[in-house]
């Protein structure tokens, strides 16, 4: 059994030199459910405080209560799930299912799975653009970007990167989507409106990018 260990940042006004371990405090040590098997991707709805967990060896997604520190749910039927993101405004999970080469709805408030939208080769990190209302998904093995449409959750599009995908993230402040091309050692910037990409950057000194964050 895995255990989910949660800390809180303390902040310490004044201070000019703070030891890197001042600044994590353990509050909780969970038991999670099944087996000590790999977990992936995790992702946040603010307004619920449900934290959702792909754990990828077992194949299912953990829903976690952030504020009791208790486990609400361990959803099945998610064979080596990678990616999950929660749309709050869509009481929606998008989850990555690379088994199945599928994206799995799931509704937040039954958790139960309403779509499964065939995917490529191993979908793996998710975006979400709240202007256009897509999701966009890197395909790491097929070096494509899956674009889903989250209205009517249907796959309208693929965008070929040039090579393996790694993590894809949405910019609120650009309005833009961003994903890590590792055989390319590039960050490469996609226009959500028009599925496009519209420009790519190097980078120097670094070697196979894939964890991308904002």
């Amino acid at each position: 059994m895995l255990r989910l260990t949660l800390a809180a940042a303390l902040l310490f006004a004044g201070a000019r030199v703070v030891k890197a371990q001042s600044f994590l405090k353990t509050v909780a040590d969970v038991p999670l459910p099944g087996g000590a098997t790999r977990f992936d991707y995790q992702s946040l709805d603010p307004s619920t405080g449900r934290l959702y967990l792909s754990h990828m060896g077992d194949g299912n997604v953990v829903v976690f209560d952030t504020r009791t520190n208790k486990v609400l749910a361990n959803v099945v039927g998610f064979p080596t799930v990678t990616g999950v993101l929660v749309v709050p405004a869509l009481k929606s999970v998008y989850a990555s299912v690379t088994h199945n080469h599928e994206i799995a709805v799931l509704d937040t408030e039954k958790l139960v799975v309403t779509k499964r939208i065939k995917d490529g080769k191993f979908p793996d990190g998710l975006a979400y653009s709240p202007e256009t209302h897509k999701m966009f998904i890197s395909d790491e093995a097929g070096g494509v970007e899956t674009v889903i449409d989250t209205q009517r959750n249907e796959r309208v599009n693929t965008i070929e990167m040039g090579g393996e995908v790694g993590n894809t993230q949405y910019d609120p402040a650009s309005h833009l989507i961003y994903a890590c091309v590792q055989t390319r050692n590039e960050l490469v910037e996609i226009n959500p409106e028009t599925d496009k990409i519209q420009a790519r950057y190097q980078l120097p000194g670094g070697s196979t990018p894939r964890t991308l964050y904002r």
